[in-house]
């Protein structure tokens, strides 16, 4: 079932339009749209209906992509804007996505529209929802009483002069009450940020739990406010992924092969004791060194005679690799290395690191 799409098109040519709405149709939309060629006529548009998407052509006998994305951020709506172009360079596709143009797509490649659509109007859904936490914190703000994270008021002089109910474990770990005074290392912080004018979190234990506490100071007002929120289970989290990340490191350091994970520009990122082994007891990663300087002692990347790069085939396939690969020791001596490796892709899906793990196998192969 096609899914409804209210979409706005400021284009001057039909034929183009019908073109992305039948990508569109394609793409599993049924779009519901309206045509404008100028300022005014896009102005009405958007003052008559709620649109969903924007589709913007780059230059029109009496408008411009830029011109209509300017007269959209004067609406202050939040509305996804994608330019559709057949003679946009690569510049000023920047340029436009500098200035708050979210995607572009190209007239003759508009097999790409409806993903790109569909990716922009999922970033549309994530920017409403955080801009209603926004909304609903600054509404909570303006209440602190009713603030279910721990709200005070502290003056100059270290007095507690109001608490939400939430600050009551705050105010249990500093020992203190509504009308008395904090602790001196904290009346102290009170005193030194209304010098200072400017903000300061700290991180406060109280009975297992632990919270993050900004001091803002009201220095014309002479008090601090004290806004807490509770990152107890934030800092458990952070902790299983330290321990997390430990026990990776301490696998990849017990790979008996050398194993490296490789930039695509030949760096190598990280290795473990056996890569360093091999590499003469110094950390390439730290060294800044490229495998080639590794394996062949050389400035340059090898040209894969008798010893077919790793990387280059991994980046030419996209996938795993295995191949025989002879390096260069210390000593100059020829080494054959069986190498394994793999491509580490990035969340957009480029490739840009392989893991690779080498193996001797000289004396395997003269027997």
């Amino acid at each position: 079932m096609s899914t409804p799409l209210r979409v706005l098109i400021v284009e001057d040519s039909e034929d183009d339009t019908q073109l992305m709405l039948r990508e569109l149709r394609r793409g599993g939309y049924d779009p519901v749209f309206e045509r404008v060629e100028t300022a005014d006529q896009m102005q009405a548009a958007l003052k008559k209906r709620d649109w969903e998407l924007i589709l913007c052509d780059h230059a029109l006998p009496a408008f411009s992509a830029p011109k209509a994305l300017e007269l959209l951020k004067r609406t202050a709506l939040d509305i996804p804007f994608i330019e559709v172009s057949g003679k946009i360079g690569e510049e000023t596709a920047v340029e436009m996505m500098r200035t708050g143009a979210h995607d572009y797509v190209m007239k003759d490649n508009l097999t790409r529209l409806p993903a790109a659509i569909k990716r922009e109007l999922a970033e549309a859904d994530v920017r409403r929802a955080h801009k209603r936490a926004e909304e609903e914190k600054e509404n909570l703000a303006k209440f602190p009483a009713e603030n279910p994270d721990p709200v005070l008021r502290v003056a100059k002089n270290g007095t507690v002069i109001f608490a939400n109910k939430a600050a009551r474990p705050l105010l249990d770990a500093w020992s203190c009450r509504l009308d008395q005074a904090l602790p001196k290392q904290w009346a102290e912080l009170v005193a030194s940020v209304l010098v200072s004018g400017a903000r300061e979190d700290v991180e406060i234990k109280s009975d297992g739990r632990i919270f993050l506490v900004t001091f803002a100071p009201v220095v014309e007002a002479g008090y601090v406010n004290l806004y807490a929120h509770d990152i107890t289970e934030r800092k458990r989290a952070e902790e299983k992924i330290k321990k997390s990340q430990r026990l990776l490191a301490a696998v990849i350091e017990a790979i008996p092969d050398a194993t490296m994970v490789i930039a695509a520009d030949y760096r190598i990122v990280l290795a473990n004791r056996a890569a360093r082994d091999m590499a003469g007891m110094v950390d390439p990663a730290a060294a800044d060194l490229r495998c080639h300087q590794v394996f062949h002692h050389r400035d340059v990347p090898c040209d894969g005679v008798g010893h077919p790069c790793p990387l280059v085939q991994v980046v030419a396939t996209k996938g795993p690799v295995v191949v025989a690969h002879t390096r260069s020791d210390a000593e100059g001596n020829e080494v054959l290395m069986e190498v394994a490796a793999a491509p580490i892709f990035n969340e957009a899906g480029g490739l840009v690191q392989i893991v690779q793990f080498c193996r001797d196998i000289t004396e395997r192969v003269e027997e």
